[in-house]
């Protein structure tokens, strides 16, 4: 088994893993019972300080529809979940983190 990472991110951006044996089988039945109403996520959105000059691999990431990045003052991590209604929990700042639900 292997992690794939991206080269050419900056520090100013999150790394990209790819793990390739995910996709091949799954490891671990996902529990069918949350606490929160959150269940698939729809979508994802990072936050970085200058979105614009993002590297090759994240805006190629970005052109793909799997993450969306945006400009914030402060690192962000926005996960958009299907069937969760207009369900909102904002974990900061203890966490970086918005899980939201609805469209």
């Amino acid at each position: 088994m292997a992690i794939e990472v991206a080269e050419g991110t900056t520090l100013q951006e999150p790394a990209l893993f790819y793990l390739p044996f995910l996709r091949a089988r799954k490891l671990v039945e996902e529990p069918t019972e949350h606490l929160l109403p959150f269940h698939r996520v729809r979508s994802i959105a990072v936050g970085v300080r200058n979105a614009a000059a993002l590297s090759e691999a994240a805006l190629f990431i970005q052109r793909i529809g799997q993450i969306r990045y945006f400009t914030s003052d402060w690192p962000l991590l926005e996960l958009h979940f299907e069937d969760a209604d207009e369900a909102h929990v904002d974990l900061r700042p203890t966490l970086p983190l918005i899980l939201r639900g609805g469209n």
